[in-house]
Order: C-alpha cells, then sequence, then structure tokens
C-alpha cells in the first residue's frame, strides 16, 4: 500500500494515485476454428483425464480463436479438443 511505501521510503505517496497502466498484450491466433459437436467441454489443462478440470462449455457453431496447440487440443480461454472442431475458412 501507499502507507508501507511511504514508511518504508520516507515519501509522501497519495493513495489517489493511480499505478501506470500496462499496454495490452495482443495475442494473434493461430487460425479460427468452430466447434462440430453439439456442445464441447472447455477444461483447464490440454487432457480429458480430471472431471474437475471443466471450466464451461461451447455449443455447436461457437467460432473460436486458437491461440496454440498441444497434442490435438487447442487453447482458447481454455482447452478444447480438436477432435470436435472444424478449421474456419
Amino acid at each position: 500500500t501507499a502507507q508501507e511505501f511511504d514508511a518504508r521510503y520516507s515519501t509522501h505517496i497519495s493513495d489517489q494515485i493511480e499505478p501506470p497502466v500496462e499496454p495490452a498484450v495482443v495475442i494473434h491466433p493461430l487460425k479460427y476454428v468452430y466447434v462440430t459437436a453439439g456442445s464441447l467441454n472447455m477444461r483447464s489443462t490440454p487432457d480429458d483425464l480430471s472431471p474437475q478440470a471443466d471450466i464451461g462449455t461451447l455449443r455447436y457453431g461457437s467460432d473460436v480463436p486458437v491461440i496454440e496447440e498441444k497434442g490435438g487440443w487447442y487453447r482458447i480461454e481454455g482447452w478444447i479438443s480438436g477432435a470436435y472442431t472444424r478449421a474456419k475458412k
């Protein structure tokens, strides 16, 4: 906090000062795919071993950007199986 910083370094920083805003990181997708299954679980890890890893579901026809590929899995916000998708043309 500002008070802790002031005490440690003998400064007088106001609590009203906003920290600098970091520039947004732009991620360019490798490709876009759409979901071909009726529903597709999104997972926190690129595997289907842990049932607790489900973090969401995508519907048929969802159009998503792929930002990483790993062993047949695609990372979007979480991971989805590439077996239930088709490349968007």
